[in-house]
């Protein structure tokens, strides 16, 4: 069907200035004056005002809301902080603790030793002793059989 418009020019002029003459010259829509462009129609300006406004009560409670959430996520950022501060500060106070405590259970466990070494002493004078005692005995026992034989 494109072809046969394509074919002959002068006949798709012809018919395409008939069509254009049968269109009524008097068409409220074709008749379009340049001022009507131009006044905006007051329905229209009232509707953008309206949801201008409630955009702008939107924006205002999104930004209040949003000023409260960053308030209290502070509040909460500070308390996490003072609390994590107080267990690091008990946590160094106690290692702090035991670090002394550690210091004076090797203190006293050198002076153990220190008195052990007194004991060890005392021990061999001990059974140096338990030694002689033995000796003794043994000189007594022989002694005794000497004067009996």
């Amino acid at each position: 069907m494109t072809d046969e418009v394509f074919e002959d020019p002068q006949k798709t002029m012809d018919d395409l200035n008939q069509r254009l003459q049968q269109l009524p010259l008097s068409d409220p829509r074709r008749q379009r004056r340049p001022s009507d462009d131009l006044i905006p129609d007051p329905n229209v300006l009232e509707e953008l005002e309206q949801h201008a406004k409630a955009i702008s009560s939107n924006l205002d409670m999104t930004l209040r809301d949003l000023r409260g959430l960053l308030r209290g996520v502070s509040d909460l950022s500070v308390e996490s902080i003072q609390v994590f501060n107080q267990v690091i500060c008990g946590t160094c106070d106690s290692v702090d603790s035991v670090i002394r405590s550690i210091y004076t259970m090797v203190a006293k466990t050198e002076e153990l030793n220190t008195t052990m070494l007194t004991v060890q002493k005392l021990a061999k004078q001990i059974c140096f002793r338990s030694e002689i005692k033995a000796l003794v005995d043994q000189f007594e026992a022989q002694f005794i059989e000497a004067q009996a034989s």
